[in-house]
């Protein structure tokens, strides 16, 4: 999938459950390349814990596509709406292109982070917030859950995670911006 791709993107609306079917059928259009984005986490059933995926956006797929012409085509040929702004464009814009790249990025999945702690301090070493540095303010054990206030935009995220050790010592020692791998 070409690069330029991310720059042309659209959010359509199906009704909940029929978005695999949706997908398949987008996926047969030349020029576009679909993703209704789903979350990988774990979850405690009869005692063990299992990895489930989940849409995140239940009825949304995001389109994308070398023009916008290739986009409305492959709608319409799934038929499912595009959503409009209130001008009646339906490219995305500001953040919501931002974060349709960042879905795009990484092709429609957000994976389970791996983090490592210090104190109330977290860094995420793995998954789709990679490299980013906040401050955990709510811890949900029972459910591998944690909510981070990130240090970038001051925005906050519930995260699915596993708990990486800190063997190499680097995490306290180097928190103020230092890599693991320096």
């Amino acid at each position: 999938m070409n690069a330029r791709y991310v720059d042309n993107c659209c959010c359509a609306y199906c009704r909940v459950l029929r978005e695999s079917r949706v997908l398949k059928h987008i996926s047969e259009s030349e020029n576009v390349v679909a993703f209704s984005p789903v979350k990988i986490k774990k979850e405690k059933h009869c005692g063990s814990w299992e990895t489930l995926e989940k849409r995140i956006f239940p009825g949304y797929i995001f389109i994308y596509g070398k023009t916008e012409e290739d986009i409305r085509e492959a709608a319409r040929n799934a038929h499912v709406r595009l959503l409009q702004y209130s001008d009646g464009t339906c490219l995305l814009q500001g953040n919501d292109r931002l974060f349709a790249k960042w879905i795009f990025e990484h092709d429609g999945v957000m994976t389970v982070s791996k983090a490592v702690s210090c104190g109330d301090s977290v860094l995420i070493l793995e998954g789709p917030l990679a490299d980013l540095r906040g401050t955990v303010t709510e811890i949900d054990k029972r459910r591998r859950l944690m909510k981070v206030k990130l240090d970038v935009n001051e925005f906050s995220v519930w995260l699915s995670f596993d708990w990486a050790t800190n063997e190499q010592g680097f995490f306290a020692d180097n928190f103020d911006g230092e890599s693991a791998a320096e």
